[in-house]
């Protein structure tokens, strides 16, 4: 399917530039920010207010990650099959989720 259908007005399209490119970018840009807590949770020892401010961080940046690549592969999963993709409301839930502080 080509990126011109997949991005039109109405078929579910959470936004522009929702393609598997982008959707990857976005999983790899997570996962490396997920790996720099690791780096910086390491750092802090374990306790703390910093501690636990980078680990809270981390938990809701998997939670999100999570989410986010099952819409993603179910979105791009009912887009070969050519059948509706994922509501832009769902999607919007998913965005408002990773709301870090």
């Amino acid at each position: 399917m080509s990126d011109r259908k997949e991005m039109s007005p109405g078929n579910g399209v959470p936004g522009p530039s929702f393609d598997r490119r982008t959707t990857d970018a976005v999983i790899a840009a997570v996962e490396n920010e997920i790996a720099l807590l690791d780096a910086e949770l390491v750092k802090a020892g374990n306790g703390g207010r910093e501690a636990t401010a980078l680990s809270d961080k981390k938990a809701r940046l998997q939670g999100f990650l999570a989410d986010y690549a099952m819409i993603a592969n179910d979105y791009h999963g009912r887009l070969a099959r050519g059948a509706q993709p994922v509501s832009r409301s769902l999607w919007k839930q998913l965005l408002d989720r990773l709301k870090l502080g």
